[in-house]
């Protein structure tokens, strides 16, 4: 037997940072959302260091004062070595927004979904979708929890299911443009005094070293996934290791010892054009490189630009050419910084983000 729920305003799949913060701003307005989610996330989570430019959001959003009790960690600068053979440090004191943060992801993702359910939004997570279907003007998403089905209407659908999965073919219409993959561990009990995030470039792909609270380091290496071999990945990723400059200062001894993990990275966009009351956001509707540390900005500014069009507030198609702005400056700037390193502009991976004709 099915059980049906009163009718939401608002259904959002996926209750990470951006699907969180949309459901938390529809409820603060009165409007009745739920957040339906596989699972909460626990263990491990990458994308620890946020940009200046997330400060005046999260005041706009109403949810600074509360990051700044989950004791995020102060960063000063970036430190690269990007292009040249000498470390560069790009300090954040000359930034307009003031300096940059390091923060423990998981306990961030919780606080956006904390303020969502303290603002009146209902939340089912180990949920399963097992159906979305369009009758005349609204949704009926249909999903079991706990072995029971559950029924519910909704006049908007919103998207916050991030790279991968997703309970919507037409999400197979994404676009991606490389195959970027994030290989990572974090080492614990890390007595780490520089607070800069590091990053240093290589022939076949590049380094990202960043602290995290509760005296972590979390360790990065970005690559193609077809560039990196199919036996002894650690035995190859301790040789790039090695040959860095400035990243293996901050780690001593040899990465076989540490457990690796492997996410998926790659840039995308999807067209949802043809989407009627359907709202993409985060990851979901554009996801980004790594390296334009916008990830997070990104899914707190699309949740707050989908939620003013389902309170009327501005049009779809205004939502939809605010994604075609962020895209098209994304990618001005992924050729531009990616053009920045020539030292192996040759090699298949630096060739790629520099040449519109070599695509994955």
């Amino acid at each position: 037997m099915t059980l049906e729920f009163p009718k939401y305003n608002c259904v959002v799949i996926g209750s990470g940072p951006s699907g969180a913060m949309a459901a938390s701003i529809l409820a603060r307005a009165g409007r009745s959302v739920i957040l339906l989610d596989r699972k909460i996330q626990t263990g491990t989570s990458i994308g620890e260091s946020l940009p200046p430019a997330i400060n005046p959001l999260l005041k706009q959003l109403n949810i600074y004062q509360q990051f700044l009790k989950s004791n995020p960690i102060s960063c000063p600068a970036n430190l690269s070595i990007w292009g040249d053979e000498e470390p560069f440090s790009n300090d954040f004191i000359f930034n307009p927004y003031g300096k940059g943060w390091h923060i423990d992801r998981l306990a961030f993702n919780r606080l956006v979904l904390d303020e969502a359910i303290n603002a009146g939004a209902d939340f089912k997570s180990e949920v399963r979708i097992n159906a979305v279907e369009k009758r005349g003007d609204e949704f009926i998403i249909e999903y079991k929890e706990s072995n029971q089905s559950y029924s519910i209407n909704s006049d908007w659908l919103v998207l916050a299911t991030g790279r991968g999965h997703h309970p919507l073919r037409f999400l197979d219409q994404r676009q991606k443009f490389d195959g970027l993959i994030c290989n990572y561990f974090i080492k614990d009990n890390h007595a780490c005094k520089d607070l800069r995030t590091w990053i240093e470039a290589e022939k076949d792909g590049w380094w990202y070293s960043s602290i995290i609270p509760n005296k972590k380091v979390v360790h990065c290496y970005f690559t193609d996934a077809d560039i990196i071999p199919n036996s002894n990945r650690i035995s190859w990723l301790n040789e790039k290791f090695s040959a860095t400059k400035l990243i293996k200062t901050r780690l001593a001894g040899n990465l076989e010892q540490y457990r690796w993990e492997t996410v998926d990275a790659r840039s995308g966009l999807l067209d949802f054009t043809s989407e009627q009351q359907i709202l993409p956001i985060g990851d979901s509707a554009l996801s980004m490189d790594p390296l334009s540390s916008s990830g997070l900005w990104f899914a707190l500014s699309s949740a707050n630009q989908c939620a003013n069009v389902i309170l009327g507030n501005t049009s779809k198609q205004s939502y939809q050419d605010w994604i075609t702005n962020q895209f098209n400056e994304y990618m001005s700037n992924y050729t531009k910084y990616y053009g920045q390193e020539g030292r192996w502009k040759t090699n298949l991976f630096w060739l790629r983000r520099t040449s519109t004709s070599i695509r994955l």
